[in-house]
């Protein structure tokens, strides 16, 4: 059987005091590599591999907007895991390129 494989973007926060608790990319890291686990020791997804690209937009919206947009255009991410706040600048200027 073919392996197929899903590529994951993630914006996280790794210097920001305030959010690195709630969306810091230690925990989050560790979160998705305890997911793997699972999902590899369950067999819940053969034949999928997972790849992961991720990017520290710390809050800030130009970087939010920079990286989605790398991620979509550049890097061709199947799902993004973010942005680590909201503005909905970000996701209008980044969703515009969404085809």
């Amino acid at each position: 059987m073919t392996q197929r494989t899903i590529k994951v973007g993630m914006l996280m926060a790794k210097e920001s005091p305030d959010l690195i608790s709630l969306v810091g990319y230690q925990t989050s890291a560790s979160a998705v590599l305890i997911g793997l686990d699972r999902i590899n020791a369950e067999n819940l997804l053969p034949n999928i591999n997972f790849t992961f690209t991720w990017y520290f937009d710390e809050c800030q919206p130009y970087k939010t907007a920079g990286y989605l947009t790398k991620l979509i255009l550049i890097d061709k991410v199947d799902v993004v895991f973010g942005p680590t706040c909201p503005e909905w600048k970000a996701r209008k200027i980044s969703g515009g390129i969404v085809l």
